[in-house]
Formats: C-alpha cells, sequence, structure tokens
C-alpha cells in the first residue's frame, strides 16, 4: 500500500472516531428534556379545551400554547428556569402559577380555573 494511501485512511478512521465521540458526548443532553405540561379543569373538574397557556422565564423568553380536548398543554422543551404560567379561558378568571423548572425534568403544573363573576366578564 503506498504512503499516500495509507494516510487517507488513517486521516478517515480518525475523522471517524471524533465524529463518534462528539456524538456520544451530546447524547446526555438530548436526553435531558424539560418542560412544563398539565391539564386546566373547571370547578367541577371538568376539562377546559382551548385554554390558552402563556411561560413567561425569567430571562423574557415567551411561550404560548392551547389546551387540547383533553385540557391538556406541553412546553416540552425550555430552559431550565423560573416561569410564570398563565392560565385564560373565556368565561373563568385567569390564573398564574411561579414554577422553578430543574434540567432534565417535566414539571406538571395543573391549573383549576374558578368561573368568572359577572363583574369579570
Amino acid at each position: 500500500m503506498n504512503k499516500g494511501k495509507k494516510n487517507s485512511i488513517q486521516g478517515a478512521a480518525r475523522a471517524a472516531v471524533c465524529g463518534l465521540v462528539a456524538m456520544l458526548a451530546c447524547l446526555p443532553l438530548t436526553a435531558q428534556q424539560t418542560g412544563i405540561a398539565g391539564r386546566v379543569t373547571d370547578p367541577s373538574n371538568a376539562t377546559i379545551s382551548n385554554a390558552v397557556v402563556k411561560a413567561s422565564g425569567d430571562d423574557g423568553s415567551q411561550f404560548a400554547t392551547t389546551t387540547n380536548a383533553q385540557g391538556l398543554y406541553q412546553f416540552p422543551t425550555l430552559r431550565a428556569a423560573q416561569y410564570k404560567v398563565r392560565f385564560e379561558a373565556p368565561g373563568f378568571d385567569t390564573a398564574e402559577k411561579t414554577v422553578t423548572l430543574p434540567v432534565g425534568q417535566i414539571v406538571t403544573v395543573d391549573a383549576g380555573l374558578k368561573v368568572a363573576s359577572a363583574a369579570s366578564t
């Protein structure tokens, strides 16, 4: 085997090993999903669909979603930080909760909304 061909094979092998090491080093980052999820209900514990849920991070980041037909929502990929989670639905009082989100955990934040009084609608 000529010297040039041998060097190119060794270079390719080194590059492959470096790539594999880099991928393996990143696996813990992808395995640690951090987020907020929960359920929004009314006073009778019935689910509220299409409620607006907003999460505001202490760094100014903002996220919004709506609940599905089962009253469930999720913010699956958030940075670990403190968040204010706000829940809004027509005919209900707005609710707000503060949560500290640790790295690698999905924190459950459920909300039971109270029916709005006639003065607040």
